[in-house]
């Protein structure tokens, strides 16, 4: 996570503005195996996740 977040923050920073810039908070699986990056609240991402 710590590489992603780096990578966007360097973009950022090369425009010159890191405003509307979205931070990754946690992680997770998804049903194919692969791991993702979401800026969602763990309760947002559990509704959307049961619905």
């Amino acid at each position: 996570m710590g590489r992603a977040q780096t990578k966007r923050t360097r973009r950022a920073d090369a425009r010159g503005t890191r405003r509307g810039l979205k931070m990754e908070g946690r992680v997770y699986v998804c049903h194919f195996g692969g791991w993702h990056l979401t800026s969602m609240s763990r309760k947002k991402y559990e509704e959307l996740a049961t619905a």
